[in-house]
């Protein structure tokens, strides 16, 4: 049955309404920058919002989602999460370092 009326709130929604459950699997804070030089790429930085680009010849680039793929593309996908966090943040707060929170999860149910 739908409403006419005010839509609800997702986080107000009762749990059978929702179209995935998340578990927490671990919070802990650390430094922005800490992740400097991993290698598991594809785990952090893909998730944090940074596109993989293949390119024709096997080899690939990253750039952020609110851009299109064009000369601002990188070739290490920390490059491409520290340019899509001072475009939200400013660029001043690269530099800062500050601590942030890191919530990891996994999928429970489609």
């Amino acid at each position: 049955m739908v409403s006419q009326g005010r839509g609800r709130p997702s986080i107000h929604m009762p749990r059978w309404a929702s179209r995935i459950l998340l578990e927490i699997t671990d919070v802990r804070v650390e430094r922005l920058q800490d992740g400097e030089g991993e290698t598991d790429f594809e785990s952090r930085y893909v998730a944090e919002g940074i596109n993989r680009i293949h390119h024709g010849d096997g080899e690939h680039y990253y750039h952020p989602f609110k851009s299109e793929p064009g000369p601002g593309n990188w070739a290490d996908p920390f490059d491409a999460w520290r340019e899509l966090w001072a475009s939200i943040n400013g660029a001043d707060s690269w530099n800062a370092n500050p601590w942030v929170w890191v919530v990891e999860f996994k999928k429970v149910a489609p």
